[in-house]
């Protein structure tokens, strides 16, 4: 009930900074925008390399980025590569109709799952392209339940669904679309970025001494309790936890899990700590932002979420030639599908599976041979921003 109480109150809260937000906005009149959608950061990541590369072709046009949740746009409401960040009105009529107006996009561009279906009508009235990019879509889907016909016809309406794998084609067809592109996923190419880029925390290196290191990223209370039954069965390894939820009630309940054997990144990047202690098995990420560039420090990876709603990012630490282990609810996410079937990955549900899991993937020669078989998967993967931006050019002359 606690644990409960406190998750409806984060989402009461940024509900509330959302609700907040809209009723602040001013929202300008402009001519010509692109508009690109993003629901919250996730998918924001997911767009971002086709943002980029909108405004490295489109310098003069401008650029609209809308977002849904408070968390999406308190942290990039002032990305420097778009002219305007604002939050999405509810999916009304009359405010969608004068918002959409007020922008007057030649193109709109919705990241992944954001079906607003006033909003859709809205653009098809006014003749107004818009595309869907690195879609999913399964016939499990409510508007492809019988009596949503009428919802299949406006999503039929758009310029473009650029869908990420080919059971997308196959659902899509079955209910008589033709407007579909089997493109591939946007976030191949932005994983693929950060990868490159260069990132070095002396203190971490400090604290790893070259030792044999599993990060858990985006952890949830299952995994974490997983890692603390086992830890100690592997008295050489470090193990680095980025929990999902940075609270200061969460954190503190890490830490008491742990005792001794955990410091937390902040405690060791303060001006007071001289030197992180080597001795101390478990360090705790208490900040967000950092987890996508900590796995090029990791030699496997537990990637939180798979007892709940479902796993977070594999991409992330896969790009590096991480092994991954995660919880068995993946069967949305067509990589994690992938990686257990390219045997890159394994799926467990309890402690003693996560155990033999990592066991599995901790010799030098397996982890060689993942990081090959990664290698070419991201190689035979890439390119999705590309494709997608050359039919944006078809769309927008």
């Amino acid at each position: 009930m606690a644990l409960a109480a406190r998750l409806g109150g984060t989402f009461s809260g940024k509900l509330q900074l959302r609700n907040q937000g809209l009723r602040d906005q001013k929202v300008p009149s402009l001519k010509n925008s692109i508009w690109i959608h993003a629901a919250s950061l996730g998918e924001f990541e997911q767009g971002k390399s086709i943002i980029d590369g909108l405004r490295d072709q489109y310098p003069d046009k401008i650029l609209v980025l809308t977002f849904f949740s408070s968390s999406g746009f308190e942290k990039r409401y002032d990305y420097p590569n778009v002219d305007h960040v604002l939050y999405l009105p509810y999916d009304r009529y009359r405010k969608m109709e004068k918002f959409v107006s007020s922008l007057d996009p030649e193109l709109v561009i919705i990241v992944k799952y954001e079906f607003w279906f006033n909003w859709m009508r809205i653009l098809k009235r006014k003749n107004i392209p818009y595309v869907f990019i690195s879609a999913v879509f399964r016939s499990d889907q409510f508007f492809m339940k019988k009596g949503f016909g009428p919802l299949r016809e406006v999503l039929k309406s758009s310029t473009k669904l650029f869908v990420q794998n080919q059971s997308s084609i196959d659902v899509l067809r079955e209910f008589g679309f033709d407007n579909m592109v089997l493109a591939g996923d946007t976030r191949v190419d932005r994983t693929i970025e950060i990868v490159n880029e260069d990132f070095v925390s002396q203190e971490i290196e400090e604290w790893l001494d070259h030792q044999f290191c599993v990060i858990a990223g985006s952890s949830w209370p299952p995994e974490e309790k997983w890692i603390f039954s086992i830890y100690r069965n592997f008295p050489e390894w470090k193990w680095i936890l980025a929990p999902h939820e940075v609270s200061e009630a969460h954190i503190s309940e890490i830490q008491e899990l742990f005792g001794e054997d955990i410091v937390t990144l902040s405690t060791i990047l303060s001006d007071e700590y001289q030197s992180a202690d080597p001795d101390v098995p478990v360090l705790l990420i208490d900040q967000i932002g950092l987890l996508s560039r900590l796995y090029r420090y990791g030699d496997l990876a537990v990637i939180g979420g798979g007892m709940g709603a479902g796993i977070h990012n594999t991409l992330e630490p896969a790009a590096y030639g991480v092994p991954v282990v995660f919880g068995k609810k993946y069967e949305n996410f067509q990589e994690a599908i992938d990686f257990i079937e390219l045997d890159v990955a394994r799926s467990v549900e309890t402690g003693t599976q996560l155990e033999a899991a990592l066991q599995y993937f901790s010799t030098d020669a397996k982890r060689e041979q993942v990081k090959e078989t990664l290698h070419q998967y991201f190689k035979n993967h890439s390119g999705a921003t590309e494709s997608i931006l050359q039919q944006i050019k078809i769309i927008l002359t």
